[in-house]
């Protein structure tokens, strides 16, 4: 190998992101070493049917153990998808009303338990959102407004 075919390290350090090492090679040797490189980052994804990383043991010159994560471009990494599973969840927890300018908020086939254990359903009304009610499923409608007491938690809130 001539010295004009050494495999060179441009750089290595902390970014935004995580870390990079940028390498480059200076002839057809080295341009092969870092193919096969690439190649077997690529295999280690492949033999553990890793959708998004796999994760690897190593030990640095003191002794001290670390995780380094190898990722698929573009896929979460296992701390985003830590994040949108915490997203999910709080999402999926059920919230409370406390007020009837909430409750007037919720969009018609809402579901809701009031304080008392009540469950009341909104139903759409030909005239507009403005004139939906709440009814007790399988009652019928009552004349003037069905009186729920608050704080009520929505069980289903249908999205848009």
């Amino acid at each position: 190998m001539s010295d004009r075919d050494e495999l060179m390290l441009d750089s290595m350090g902390s970014t935004p992101s995580g870390f990079e090492i940028k390498m480059h090679a200076g002839g057809p040797d080295t341009a092969r070493t870092l193919l096969f490189i690439a190649d077997a980052m690529r295999s280690t994804l492949d033999e553990h049917d890793a959708p998004n990383y796999v994760e690897m043991e190593v030990k640095a010159s003191d002794g001290k153990q670390y995780i380094m994560i190898l990722q698929r471009k573009g896929k979460l990494t296992p701390h985003s998808a830590r994040l949108a599973a915490e997203e999910a969840l709080e999402a999926s927890k059920p919230r409370t009303i406390e007020s009837v300018e909430e409750l007037d908020a919720l969009p018609a086939e809402s579901v809701i338990r009031s304080d008392a254990g009540i469950v009341y359903e909104r139903y759409a009304d030909e005239d507009g959102p403005e004139f939906d009610f709440w009814l007790i499923p399988g009652e019928q409608r009552a004349q003037g407004a069905t009186k729920i007491d608050l704080p009520a938690t929505v069980l289903c809130e249908p999205t848009p």
